[in-house]
């Protein structure tokens, strides 16, 4: 157990001063947790609040966003399953959960079309949390009613605890803009109204419950200062952080529930406080609740039947074996989204080999990139562990075509700037194959971009021309590209009949490997100037 703290309004607090408590997660995709179960999932949450509630009868839970979208079993159930386990939290089923809150994340928003609209609609209708929405304006429809509508959305909500009133509020990013949401409002105007209208309310303390960049959650506490809510749980991010601004806190946990937050707040009565919080991990040593898993594993079995029936495999398919690690691959998110990894290595590769032939017909280099967020195992594989037909479900979660498009190096480098930019583990961070490039993280730059050929590398100019092969989601307008919008469709090339499904691509390679195994490394790709290791670009 990691144990952190943190002080605001540095009076000492007296015996007299009354307790707050929050149990707070994040960003939990997976309703098994990771490792095949070993670590994190809605069960040893179940168990940690369980336990923490005898403590603290009036403990407040708090869900900052991302959980509906995407997972293996949500591309078939559309975030029914993980409502379902989420209902049961609390250890009862057909009951309001009074006490557990959650806001809106960007995957919350991952169907967003009109039609898409009734699959947001009942996943709210069949959950017994309340859903927060303080800065999210829902559209209308023909007939001039909401497309999002239910008691179970509110804008705020002002909580008693030992006499102690709490005011929730929430801010989600604008990153997902569904059309059934007619505006996002700016989260530092709306934490400023927010924050004024829960303390008019008589709110004591004030959260905001967030599902932003934390830049953005940091920015709201350093431009409003007392005008702003006291602390900020937040999500969006998927590795553990504390923030002090201003003497507030920011706090987000692990995705998938490897860590829990328990926030405490003690409150004095001339209206001062102390705030301390721990990051608890949630391991093999925390046992899962036994009523939460058994609603974990009907799913699975009813996924795994169904999944196997429609590919008209036997009993079990999900769980096939495709081939085998013969070295850990790393796929775990915190490093897939901020450094070169072998399993991101050889991603790249099979998507840099699937156009080798292609290349022919241009004339001109030929590299891949492939786009961290596209890739959401968030755990490694162990060496000498089977590589199954389920880690590449959940590892490539989204149907992914592979695009071929031509660029200059000066917009490849304008690539890999983005890639780098904001390094705190986002899923612009790029994988990639065929070149090399230099990262300083702590200038925040890149440099040093270097082709990577068959008769050694070569520094890679601005007026170069170079063929990419990437995925379509950073490709295409409707979806931001994933902030890649130096990306013009003018630079999409068409590639004759060749055309591949990444998942497939993959499977493929994997089978063809079945009996040897796969031993990608990392090479040297991506140099990182505060590691040690080889370097395959090119300059100072």
């Amino acid at each position: 157990m990691l144990v952190l703290f943190a002080l605001m309004n540095i009076s000492s607090c007296k015996s007299s001063a009354k307790e707050i408590a929050i149990l707070s997660i994040n960003d939990v995709y997976r309703i098994n947790g990771l490792y095949d179960g070993e670590v994190g999932g809605l069960a040893r949450v179940r168990t940690l609040r369980r336990t923490l509630e005898k403590q603290y009868p009036e403990l407040i839970v708090l869900h900052a966003g991302d959980f509906l979208f995407p997972s293996l079993l949500s591309s078939e159930y559309k975030g029914r399953q993980i409502v379902s386990v989420m209902n049961v939290l609390d250890g009862e089923e057909n009951k309001s959960d009074e006490r557990f809150f959650v806001t809106f994340g960007n995957h919350e928003f991952e169907k967003g079309k009109l039609k898409h609209a009734k699959i947001l609609q009942n996943n709210i209708n069949a959950s017994e949390f309340q859903w927060m929405a303080s800065n999210i304006t829902f559209a209308k429809g023909k007939d001039n009613t909401l497309l999002i509508d239910s008691e179970k959305i509110i804008r705020s909500k002002i909580i008693e605890v030992k006499g102690v009133k709490v005011g929730i509020f929430s801010i989600t990013t604008e990153r997902k803009h569904p059309v059934y949401v007619e505006s996002f409002g700016e989260p530092v105007i709306i934490a400023k109204q927010m924050s004024a209208e829960l303390r008019k309310n008589g709110a004591q303390v004030v959260v905001a419950l967030t599902h932003l960049k934390v830049s953005r959650d940091k920015a709201i506490l350093k431009e409003l200062g007392n005008e702003g809510p006291d602390l900020i749980i937040g999500g969006h991010e998927h590795e553990k952080q504390s923030h002090e601004v201003n003497g507030r806190y920011v706090l987000k946990a692990d995705a998938d529930a490897k860590t829990a937050i328990l926030t405490k707040i003690a409150v004095k009565e001339n209206g001062s406080y102390k705030v301390s919080f721990e990051f608890i991990e949630l391991d093999e040593t925390v046992k899962q609740d036994k009523v939460v898993q058994a609603t974990v594993n009907k799913w699975f079995a009813k996924f795994d039947e169904k999944y196997c029936n429609n590919l008209q495999l036997p009993k079990g398919c999900s769980t096939q074996t495709l081939s085998f690690a013969k070295n850990t691959l790393v796929a775990e998110e915190l490093e897939m989204r901020r450094y070169e990894t072998n399993m991101g290595n050889w991603i790249a590769d099979q998507t840099l080999h699937a156009f080798k032939n292609v290349s022919n017909n241009f004339e001109l280099p030929v590299v891949a990139v492939m786009n961290a967020g596209s890739m959401r195992l968030n755990q490694n594989i162990k060496a000498g562990s089977k590589i199954k037909r389920q880690h590449i479900d959940e590892l490539l979660p989204y149907p992914t075509n592979l695009v071929l498009i031509k660029v200059t190096g000066a917009i490849l480098q304008q690539m890999v700037n983005h890639s780098t930019s904001d390094w705190t583990g986002n899923g612009w961070w790029l994988q990639i194959s065929g070149f090399a490039f230099r990262h300083n993280p702590e200038t925040g730059t890149a440099d040093n971009l270097t082709l990577l050929t068959p008769n050694g590398p070569r520094a890679i100019k601005p007026a170069d021309e170079i063929i990419v092969a990437t995925t379509d989601y950073i490709t295409t307008r409707a979806t931001g590209q994933d902030g890649f919008t130096m990306i013009k469709p003018a630079y999409l090339i068409s590639h004759g009949p060749n055309s591949y499904n990444l998942q497939k691509l993959v499977r493929a390679a994997l089978l063809k490997n079945r009996e040897v195994g796969i031993a990608p490394t990392v090479e040297g790709r991506i140099c990182n100037t505060t590691r040690k290791g080889k370097c395959l670009a090119i300059g100072e």
